[in-house]
C-alpha cells in the first residue's frame, strides 16, 4: 500500500497505543510487519469513538478499513473510516521497550518472544526462506522430495540413543527416527537415483547451544557421484543459498566474520594434527601409542584415562581433532583424510586404504556438513 490508496484493510495486533481527546493512535503488527492506525472520532462517528478508547487496548486483536496517509512524521499511516474487534488479550504483553530478557522465558514462550521481538521474527522468516531455498536449488538439480518412517523397528543410521515408544495396534516396540539415512538408501535401491528429505530427527541425549533432542535434518543421496563431486555441490548450494536469503557470502557468529564466498580449503586430519600439536599420526598405527604421545605432551582431553583407553584409534583420533582443533576452525574449510576405522562404512580411499573419503563441512568451530561416498562393495560391507 502507498500514500493516497483508499479502502486498505488489514488485521493484526495492536501493539502500542496513544489515545487523546478525539483522536487515537495505534500500531498494529503480525509477521509481515507493522503499520499505524489513526483513528479519529470524525472518522468513525462518536459512539465507535468511544467504544474503541474504552475497549481496545494493547495486546487486542483488531481488524480495520481505510485511506492510506503520510503524517507530518513522515510514517505511513490509515486513516481508519471503520474498525472490527476481534479478540481481547487478557493478559498484559511484556513491557514494551525491554521485551523478553529471561532467556528461560524467551524459549518457553516463544509466542510471546516473537511478538516483543523483531529479531526473533527475522530469524525464524529467514530458516522458513533457508528452506524453501534449499528445497527450490535441489529440485532444480532433479532431485526428488521423499518422506520416510519416523516410527521405526529399529533406529539406524546414525550413533545415538533413540526415544523408544509403544506401537497399541502392533503390540509393538518402535523407536523415533535418529535420522532418516538407511530408507533413503533403499530408495536408491528401488532406482531413485536422487532423493532428499527434511526429516525430523530425535535423539535421546543431551541440550547443548548446538543440540536439541527433536532436530530438523536434510539429508540428500546422490547415485554416482562420489565426495569430490559432493564438494564442489555444497559449495554451490552454500553460495546460491546465502545469497538469496541474506544477500551475501559473509555472517558474523559471536562478533566474528565468517566468509563462506569462493572456493573453500581442504585439510586433512593428519595436516591438522600435526599442524596443533606436533603428532604425526602416521607414527602411531595403534590407540596405546597415540593415547601414551598425547599424555606425554600434557594435552588434556575432556575424558578420563580409563575412558580414553577403551577408544579405538580412529575415536581417540576424533576426540583429538575436537579437542585441539575444531574450536580454532573459523572460516569454512573442508575436513577430509578420516581414518577408515573411524568411518567404516565409507569407501577407502584409492591411494590410502587406511583412510576413507569423507567430508566435513568445518565454520564456526562447528561441523555444519556431513557426507562420504558410499561403501559400494557388497563383500566388504
Amino acid at each position: 500500500a502507498k500514500e493516497g490508496d483508499e479502502g486498505i484493510r488489514c488485521a493484526g495486533r495492536i501493539v502500542s497505543m496513544r489515545k487523546m481527546g478525539k483522536l487515537m493512535f495505534a500500531h498494529i503488527q503480525d509477521v509481515t510487519g507493522k503499520i499505524q492506525l489513526m483513528l479519529r472520532r470524525d472518522g468513525i462517528g462518536a459512539d465507535n469513538f468511544k467504544l474503541a478508547k474504552a475497549v481496545l487496548d494493547i495486546g487486542d486483536f483488531v481488524g480495520v478499513e481505510g485511506n492510506m496517509f503520510v503524517t507530518r512524521t513522515g510514517e505511513l499511516t490509515i486513516d481508519v473510516t471503520e474498525y472490527k474487534f476481534l479478540s481481547k488479550a487478557l493478559r498484559p504483553l511484556p513491557e514494551k521497550w525491554h521485551g523478553l530478557t529471561d532467556t528461560e522465558s524467551i524459549f518457553r514462550k516463544r509466542y510471546l518472544d516473537l511478538v516483543m521481538s523483531d529479531d526473533s521474527r527475522r530469524k525464524f522468516l529467514a530458516k522458513s526462506k533457508l528452506i524453501q531455498t534449499i528445497r527450490q536449488i535441489l529440485l532444480e538439480n532433479r532431485f526428488v522430495e521423499v518422506e520416510t518412517p519416523v516410527l521405526q523397528g529399529k533406529p539406524s543410521g546414525a550413533l545415538a540413543r533413540p526415544f523408544k515408544t509403544y506401537h497399541e495396534a502392533l503390540n509393538l516396540d518402535v523407536y523415533l527416527r535418529i535420522a532418516p539415512e538407511t530408507y533413503l538408501k533403499r530408495l536408491l535401491v528401488g532406482g531413485f537415483t536422487r532423493v532428499f528429505e527434511f526429516a525430523r530427527c530425535f535423539r535421546n541425549e543431551g541440550v547443548s547451544a548446538d543440540h536439541l533432542q527433536d532436530f530438523t535434518m536434510l539429508e540428500y543421496y546422490v547415485a554416482y557421484w562420489n565426495f569430490e563431486d559432493n564438494m564442489r555441490f555444497t559449495e554451490e548450494l552454500f553460495h546460491r543459498v546465502m545469497n538469496e536469503v541474506i544477500g551475501s557470502t559473509k555472517v558474523t557468529v559471536n562478533g566474528v566474520e565468517i566468509d563462506f564466498g569462493g572456493s573453500w580449503p581442504r585439510v586433512t586430519f593428519k595436516e591438522l594434527i600435526l599442524k596443533d600439536t606436533g603428532i604425526d599420526l602416521d607414527e602411531f598405527e595403534t590407540a596405546e601409542g597415540l593415547l601414551s604421545e598425547i599424555i606425554n605432551r600434557g594435552i588434556q582431553l575432556e575424558m578420563s584415562r580409563e575412558e580414553l583407553g577403551k577408544l579405538g584409534r580412529g575415536n581417540l583420533i576424533d576426540v583429538l581433532y575436537k579437542k585441539v582443533s575444531r574450536p580454532n576452525m573459523i572460516q569454512p574449510q573442508f575436513l577430509t583424510g578420516h581414518p577408515l576405522d573411524l568411518s567404516p562404512l565409507a569407501r577407502s580411499n584409492d591411494k590410502d586404504p587406511a583412510l576413507v573419503d569423507r567430508l566435513q563441512l568445518v565454520a564456526g568451530g562447528t561441523e555444519i556438513v556431513n557426507a562420504y561416498s558410499e561403501l559400494a562393495d557388497a563383500v566388504d560391507q
